[in-house]
Order: C-alpha cells, then structure tokens, then sequence
C-alpha cells in the first residue's frame, strides 16, 4: 500500500490568531479548512487514491496495491498527487501574515488497516 500524509503547517497558531482577531473565528476557522481540504480530496479522488481520515489539520490518504506489477503505478499517482496539491495556492488569511504551507509525505510497504 501507498500511504499519504499532508498536513497545513503552522494552522493551530493560524487558528488562534483568527479567534483573537475576529468576532466570527470559528465560521472563518471552518470554512479554510473545508474549503483546503475540499479541494485536496477532489485531488486524491482524480488521482485514484482513497481518503481514510482527518486529524485536525491533516489529511491521510492510501492507494491500494492489488498486485505487484501495480506498485509502481500506485506510487507514480501518489506523487503526481503529491506534486500537484503541494503546488495548490492555499488561501492567505491575513495580509500580514505568510499564506498556509502544507507539509507532504508518502510511503510504500506492506500494511495494515484497522479501526480500534
């Protein structure tokens, strides 16, 4: 299996400063991160991988490896996804403060997937 991590650096401080700054922060809050993350699962999604769960600011995807001769490909499509989500012109908050960046990690190997 193919495993993929993005995760939005720095958000929790982001989310500070626009509770502080803003009498609606949390409506803001939620509709960067719905609007983020929309847009990287219809990535995921378009490159064949499959969404398995959020942690906050942070997304986890996987491609499936039916067989190995499938391998390769699985791994080109998490990276081309990769490529092109990190690529994505995330949304600037404030004009004070440095847009979001977001953080990408993908791995290959054998594993298990369970709900505890």
């Amino acid at each position: 299996m193919v495993v993929w991590f993005a995760d939005l650096s720095d958000f929790s401080r982001l989310t500070y400063e626009i509770t502080q700054r803003e009498r609606a922060g949390p409506e803001v809050v939620t509709e960067l991160l719905n609007g983020t993350f929309g847009t990287i699962i219809e990535t995921i999604s378009r490159y064949g991988g499959e969404v398995l769960g959020f942690a906050g600011d942070s997304v986890l995807a996987t491609w499936l490896i039916e067989e190995p001769r499938a391998r390769a490909e699985a791994v080109t499509l998490a990276g081309r996804c990769g490529l092109e989500v990190h690529e994505l012109k995330l949304p600037e908050v404030y004009a004070d403060r440095p847009p979001l960046q977001l953080r990408i990690g993908i791995g290959i190997g054998q594993g298990v997937l369970m709900q505890v």
